[in-house]
């Protein structure tokens, strides 16, 4: 009777994949936003999106407190009551218990009026279908 039981788990986690199938997961999050006014003012669109591991001028930041590596295809962001969007630039990969930045630069001079104390929310979109939200104030 052991002997059956042993054999009827270990071939139905062989074969339905119930053992170790879980083992590892994703778990982004969008971990500082800082846009500044200076950047966002003027703008018509999102020139670039660059990965990096230290933040320069505006970007977003992504913690990954998971155990899988999560890619960052996208990134987008409404901001004086307009949307941009622009694919990341380069490999753009968040491992597992570090920190990415995305550093974001506006294009156009004529466009959108941004003001300090203004919100603004975006996403991006990852190499496993999620999609993370993010919020700020424009500094």
């Amino acid at each position: 009777m052991a002997i059956t039981l042993i054999a009827t788990v270990a071939v139905g986690g062989f074969v339905f994949g119930l053992i170790g199938s879980f083992s590892s997961v994703g778990a982004v999050t969008s971990s500082q936003t800082f846009i500044s006014t200076t950047d966002a003012n003027g703008a018509t669109g999102l020139a670039s999106a660059i990965c990096s591991s230290s933040a320069a001028g505006s970007y977003l930041s992504f913690t990954n407190l998971g155990s899988a590596l999560v890619s960052i295809n996208s990134a987008a962001v409404s901001v004086g009551g307009q949307s941009f969007s622009v694919q990341t630039q380069g490999a753009c990969t968040v491992s597992q218990g570090s920190t990415t930045y995305v550093d974001l630069t506006f294009s156009g001079t004529n466009g959108i009026t941004a003001t300090a104390g203004e919100s603004f929310a975006g996403s991006v979109a990852t190499s496993n279908g999620g999609v993370i939200f993010y919020i700020g104030t424009l500094s």
